[in-house]
């Protein structure tokens, strides 16, 4: 061993005898690099002078005593040292050696778990670190009971024994308030948790403890039932709460939560206004477990018109919480995320997010986590049919209730009820439904959407009629229970409203697809199938049952798909007749021969029904698409369900040839069609007479079977004259959108998007602006250029326009050289700055003939604007006005 490697091992063995690799390589990094530290430790190994057992590294006691003396570690040394350990023997190995006493030692430790807590290293190793100072101590202090209740570590029980309380009550625990009083709400009766803090009111109180008290009172309440005067009450602490330091960063961002809760449903705008605040304030701090949920919270508002955006705030969210191994907030915005993958169908998502959640689920005991994903898969037995799975999950559910006195968790006690109701509804028991109402008492917490639900469910038991008319009433408030409500209509409206009740949930099916929500395309498909049957239309019931089955397949609902078939369509009849024949085969002792081709003949019938649901999926997924890039992935995603590909490429064109690609990495160029070790396949056809269409799926590290790369060109046989006309369809649909010599959107799809935004800002107050664009003289270029020299003038500004956009904004070119900007979530500021950035990339563009431009500039929501012809008649005189005034300029 070289001496530069004994000199390391001489500084490592100031460790003690037994150390982590992470402490080595935190404590020393700053002298020797990583790598020269991994090495001297593998070469340590190799020789017999360290050992490793379950991640802990261990001298030879010899070899130990050899190093340790040639170091020159003092006392303050070691007290150094054990504030950077984790290793609790180690940390008590550096008290015997630091000659400190044990309430310096400890304190030293405290102020540093401390600051640890505050740079965010995982609980779970702070608390080890806890435990080493009670154990130096020989007694839990009020700082050591103080840290525990910041990272929510508390044992309850020692809390109900009164105990802690009555010195809290006293002023004489020094523990954050805010999280104490968290640990208090979620252990204790709410009845009890109100006299204490009533009674803690009266004692010497801080001003930080004062609003956190008083900030509890107003929290305890059910946040709908917040009267005017406790919404005075929590203006006047938001007030108070001066940002000066991370628990007044913490109290502030609690109380701007809880405003972004009350004025959620009811002013959207407000709520989403009050969470930005608390997110800025949050970030500002470095408050990650606050961040999470804000990011979280914050997704909601996005649900409806920004799906992605929203997913992508949900995975930000659970990505924070992980870092801080904070799985309980992880996991609750996991299943969040979770429901926006179930009704979008997204099964391979799904999959691997509900691996993350059971992951999650080990490493708690949190009751309210627990019946987030309770209720979660109770929901997801409900909707696939699986009656044992859904009473298993309820039982769970239902019991959850009875381990906790979380208010939070309690408050959706009812909801097994709810559940019930889905039940019945799906299953087609509606006689059922009314001895669950006579069970589901008034309930507090009822969110607005449920007590909806609940509402038009009670009523229509009686009275159907009224019921459709107040769910007619009540549709354009609900985000939630619309598709059920439709399955529950369908079953008990007389006859004479079916025709209207079909038209309604036809305008309810666009909207689904438009959100390409396969889950609700599915219900709804069902419902319009029950209304059908009602009325004896059998040839409605075939055709939409069977768009039913295949959407339910597409969204991994096997069991339910199967059993419309069975009932409406009798096409898996037979497949269960041979199933019942096998069984009863292999009871009497049938030759195993036969048994096996009989199984292989069950498989195959199933194989071809599921075939047949998964192209007419694909059918019905292509009328969401907009561009290349959605078809091509609505056709991989149906393919990744059946082949395990991991990179994919999907081209379309001719000359200027238009790619689509997933997965990371490359496909190499093969000889052949296929191979099946590496999985490669490929398959090619014409788009029309000119165009060339190729797909292919690629996975290095997978071997496949022959039956495999058959089953892929047997669907691809199918698949590929459906896919020609949805290409053929998409490009005369994009020389309608696009116009031809610039390439921005044509004025159709601007009004169509026009429609949308002013829709969208109408319903949830998302700003947006318009711009109106007219260029300087073009008149003059034309005239004294000729038309050709105009239309390079025309095409090389779309250029500086589409370099300029974000891909949200919609480019229009609205006539002649008029020009549109719709810029969706811009600000009236935002909006010129943008179109001043225009003006000057216009003005100073390198071009043969120079050209200016004039804008003007509008936002919406405005209350001087009530209709979208306003909007463009003040963006054009605006516009008019910036010629006036010299032209080549910006108004607004």
């Amino acid at each position: 061993m070289n001496e530069n490697a004994k000199r390391i091992l001489t500084e490592i063995s100031s460790l003690g005898k037994r150390f982590l690799l992470s402490e080595v390589l935190s404590i020393f990094s700053s002298k020797y690099p990583d790598n020269q530290l991994l090495k001297t430790i593998e070469a340590a190994k190799t020789e017999g002078i360290l050992k490793e057992k379950k991640g802990i590294f261990s001298f030879q006691d010899d070899e130990w005593k050899k190093f340790y003396e040639s170091t020159d570690t003092n006392e303050k040394d070691h007290l150094e040292l054990a504030l950077q350990r984790q290793l609790p023997e180690g940390i008590k190995f550096h008290l015997e050696n630091s000659h400190c006493s044990k309430r310096t030692f400890a304190a030293a430790l405290l102020w540093q778990i401390r600051k640890d807590y505050y740079n965010w290293l995982p609980k779970d190793k702070l608390l080890k670190k806890i435990e080493v100072v009670d154990y130096i101590l020989g007694y839990e202090n009020w700082a050591s009971l103080s840290l525990k209740a910041r990272l929510i570590a508390l044992d309850y029980k020692k809390i109900a024994t009164r105990r802690l309380i009555e010195k809290w009550l006293r002023g004489n625990f020094h523990v954050d308030c805010m999280n104490f009083l968290r640990i208090l709400k979620i252990h204790l009766d709410k009845q009890l948790f109100l006299e204490l803090v009533s009674e803690r009111t009266e004692g010497k109180l801080t001003d930080y403890q004062k609003i956190v008290l008083q900030f509890y009172l107003l929290d305890t309440k059910n946040i709908k039932n917040l009267s005017k005067a406790d919404l005075e009450k929590l203006e006047i602490l938001n007030k108070e709460s001066k940002t000066i330091s991370p628990q007044y960063a913490r109290l502030k961002i609690a109380i701007l939560n809880l405003f972004a809760g009350y004025f959620g449903t009811k002013e959207p705008v407000k709520g989403k206004l009050f969470l930005e605040m608390a997110l800025k304030i949050a970030k500002e701090f470095n408050l990650k477990d606050w961040i999470a949920k804000l990011y979280n919270n914050l997704s909601l508002y996005y649900e409806e018109d920004f799906k992605a955006y929203s997913e992508e705030l949900k995975l930000n969210a659970i990505e924070v919480a992980g870092e801080i191994n904070d799985y309980d907030t992880a996991a609750f915005i996991a299943v969040n995320l979770a429901y926006s993958y179930l009704a979008s169908g997204e099964k391979i998502l799904l999959n691997k997010l509900m691996k993350k959640i059971n992951a999650y689920v080990k490493t708690t005991n949190n009751p309210e986590i627990k019946s987030r994903i309770l209720e979660f898969k109770s929901l997801t037995a409900l909707y696939n049919g699986n009656s044992d799975e859904f009473e298993r999950c309820l039982a769970e559910y239902e019991a959850n209730f009875e381990i906790t006195k979380d208010p939070r968790v309690l408050s959706k006690k009812y909801f097994t009820n709810v559940l019930k109701i889905l039940f019945h509804i799906i299953n087609g028991d509606i006689k059922a439904i009314q001895s669950v109402f006579e069970n589901l008492t008034d309930a507090e917490y009822l969110e607005d959407d449920e007590r909806k639900f609940l509402e038009i469910t009670k009523i229509g038991l009686s009275n159907p009629t009224e019921a459709y008319m107040l769910f007619r009433k009540y549709r354009k408030g609900m985000r939630f229970f619309v598709e059920e409500t439709l399955l529950f209509l369908a079953q008990i409206l007389p006859e004479s409203f079916l025709e209207d009740f079909r038209e309604f949930s036809f305008s309810q099916l666009a909207y689904s697809r438009k959100r390409g929500l396969l889950l609700s395309q599915a219900q709804i498909y069902h419902a319009i199938g029950l209304a059908a049957y009602k009325s004896d239309m059998q040839h409605d019931v075939i055709r939409y049952m069977r768009f039913a089955a295949s959407l339910y397949d597409a969204s991994g609902m096997n069991n339910l798909s199967r059993k419309l078939r069975n009932l409406f369509l009798n096409s898996e009849a037979f497949v269960d007749l041979m199933i019942k024949v096998k069984e009863n085969l292999e009871k009497v002792g049938i030759d195993k021969h036969l048994l096996n081709d009989l199984n292989n003949s069950v498989l195959s019938a199933n194989d071809s029904l599921r075939f047949i649901g998964r192209i007419v999926a694909v059918v019905l997924s292509f009328a969401n698409a907009e561009n290349f890039n959605e078809l091509a992935e609505v056709i991989f995603k149906s393919l990744l369900e059946e082949f395990p590909a991991n990179v994919g490429r999907f081209e379309f064109g001719k000359g200027n040839v238009e790619i689509c690609t997933f997965g990371t990495g490359d496909i190499p160029t093969f000889d052949t069609l296929y191979t099946p070790e590496p999985f490669y396949v490929s398959y090619s056809f014409y788009v029309g007479n000119n165009d060339k269409a190729k797909l292919e799926l690629y996975n290095p590290e997978q071997k496949v079977d022959q039956l495999t790369i058959q089953k892929f060109y047997n669907l691809m046989v199918h698949l590929e004259p459906i896919i020609e006309l949805m290409l053929l369809n998409f490009s005369r649909y994009r020389m309608a959108i696009r116009d031809e010599l610039t390439g921005l959107y044509t004025r159709w799809y601007f009004e169509e998007r026009f429609k949308e935004e002013f829709a969208r800002a109408n319903r949830t107050g998302e700003i947006f602006s318009l711009i109106f664009c007219d260029l300087d003289d073009f008149k003059k270029i034309n005239d004294n250029y000729g038309h050709k020299t105009g239309d390079e003038v025309l095409k090389n500004v779309a250029r500086i326009f589409m370099k300029n956009a974000r891909e949200t904004d919609i480019i229009c070119r609205f006539g002649g050289e008029e020009f549109v900007f719709l810029l969706p979530g811009t600000s009236h500021n935002g909006a010129k700055i943008f179109a001043e950035r225009l003006r000057e990339s216009i003005e100073n563009a390198r071009i043969n003939v120079s050209v200016t431009g004039s804008f003007g500039v509008v936002t919406y929501p405005s209350p001087y604007i009530s209709s979208r012809e306003e909007i463009l008649r003040i963006a054009d005189d605006l516009c008019y006005k910036a010629k006036k005034a010299g032209k080549n300029s910006v108004k607004g």
